[in-house]
């Protein structure tokens, strides 16, 4: 929703962010009230939409302005901006109502452009209606500019039948979506910062380890198709045998993204995308691990509890979702190529076989999962997923 808002705010007759509503975003529907003293158009809302991801289907405008005549037909003219807007199509007698030249009138009517380069102009083609049924409300005689409502819809292709009528703005409540690595970018262009919290319990016999990580991620996105973040984790880790226990807080490693969204189809009811994600993790987190004398573990275990995974290590995400209703189907596969950083990291061929099992649970509509991983050479296993989710 924030992304059409986004989009659509960047015109230049556009109000502020704040004022553009989203009424139905299970059927695509918006209302905005464009600035009355800019000229409109309906191509450029269209061409807004679409770098946004979106297709235009059909949009409704309500204006008030003055009735001239030339060559062509029936013009509106807007005082203000000095629009001039064609009148076309089968009900314009019905929508004037007798009313002549130089008549204060409001039309309502299906919004398009007309032709191109220099003979480009906007153009409205009045709803039907009884003749004289809306009189009072169309013919008012003197009255100042009030300007417009303009509703989009993001079906694609266009749908059979009625065009969607525009209802009173009214708040969208979607189920809040579950998803993996989300193919999706935080914001349609600009800024983002985005918080995330872990809480993560793990067991190796009589040991018990308790980790509560926080991320926090800083993203730029200068196209609707590529998104650069970096992320940088912090992680408190407490520990218990039986027989001592501890804890202690450290960064861990930062780490660079770069996301390309390179596929992305837009349907009613539907979205359906997929993106290709690399980033570099850098040995920037502390090492420092509890001693022989704080805990009596190997020291491969005792590497464990420190915030990092290993040295210098790149990743390598392809992401895919499908949207259907309320429900979203996604998957992701991830390569991590970890290096050593003083002799450690996760999964070296060395260390003692320790099984394992985590459970790790993000709030904020993070995905939630329990992950077991049992091999010869495993461990206990703190990974995060860094996703970047959006909706865009």
């Amino acid at each position: 929703m924030y992304n059409i808002q986004k989009a659509v705010s960047r015109l230049d007759y556009a109000p502020k962010l704040t004022e553009i509503q989203v009424t139905d975003i299970q059927k695509g529907l918006g209302v905005f009230t464009p600035k009355p003293d800019k000229p409109v158009s309906f191509t450029a809302l269209k061409d807004t939409l679409k770098k946004a991801g979106y297709v235009l289907d059909a949009a409704d405008i309500i204006v008030t302005g003055t009735l001239a005549k030339d060559d062509k037909g029936w013009v509106l003219v807007v005082k203000t901006s000095g629009q001039r807007l064609a009148l076309e199509g089968p009900n314009i007698d019905r929508a004037l109502a007798g009313a002549g030249v130089d008549a204060n009138v409001e039309i309502t009517g299906d919004w398009k452009t007309s032709g191109a380069g220099p003979t480009t102009h906007e153009v409205i083609s009045p709803t039907a209606g009884k003749p004289g049924a809306n009189s009072n409300l169309l013919l008012r005689q003197g009255a100042f500019l009030s300007f417009a409502k303009v509703s989009f819809t993001e079906e694609e292709p266009a749908p059979v039948g009625p065009e969607p009528s525009v209802s009173a703005p009214e708040a969208a409540k979607p189920a809040a979506p579950i998803r993996v690595t989300s193919p999706g970018l935080t914001v349609y262009k600009g800024g983002a910062v985005t918080p995330r919290l872990y809480f993560i319990k793990q067991h190796l016999g009589s040991l018990e380890v308790n980790r509560q990580g926080f991320d926090l991620s800083v993203s730029y996105t200068p196209s609707p198709r590529l998104q650069l973040e970096i992320e940088a984790p912090f992680l408190r880790t407490g520990y218990d045998n039986g027989i001592t226990s501890g804890s202690g807080f450290g960064i861990g490693n930062l780490t660079g993204w770069a996301k390309y969204r390179f596929f992305r189809k837009v349907k009613t009811y539907g979205d359906r995308q997929a993106a290709l994600r690399a980033g570099l993790e850098l040995p920037t987190g502390n090492k420092t691990a509890p001693t022989l004398t704080q805990i009596n573990a190997p020291a491969f275990v005792r590497q464990q509890l420190t915030p990092i995974n290993g040295g210098l290590s790149p990743h390598f995400d392809l992401a895919f979702s499908q949207a259907g209703g309320r429900v979203i189907f996604g998957g992701n596969t991830e390569a991590i190529f970890r290096t050593e950083r003083d002799g450690f990291r996760m999964g070296q061929p060395t260390g003692e076989a320790l099984p394992s099992a985590a459970c790790s649970a993000k709030v904020k509509n993070e995905l939630s999962r329990c992950s077991w991983n049992q091999s010869d050479q495993s461990s206990l296993h703190h990974q995060r997923d860094a996703a970047s989710n959006g909706d865009n």
